[in-house]
């Protein structure tokens, strides 16, 4: 239901109850099934303290109307994220 941007601190991807990969500043959580509509089908933990700057996907899908330019800097920041995910 959101994305979330980590600000600081670190977290882990758990798939299937396993650590997959570790997510660091300037991740982002949640763009996967923000650009796919899909529930998550992982779980994140936080690594100790974490720090997170968090949008609700709706209210992202409905900048377009109020800040064009901030929803079109925030799909290319989720379009690279997801691009760099698939090299994994």
């Amino acid at each position: 239901d959101f994305v979330a941007l980590v600000v600081d601190g670190y977290a882990e991807i758990l798939q299937n109850g396993e650590s997959t990969r570790v997510l660091r500043r300037g991740a982002l959580i949640g763009e996967m099934s923000y650009a796919s509509g899909l529930p998550s089908s992982v779980d994140v933990r936080s690594r100790g303290r974490l720090v997170v700057r968090q949008w609700a996907q709706q209210d992202l899908r409905s900048l377009d109307q109020v800040r064009p330019a901030a929803a079109n800097a925030i799909r290319d920041y989720v379009s690279g994220a997801l691009a760099a995910k698939a090299r994994l």
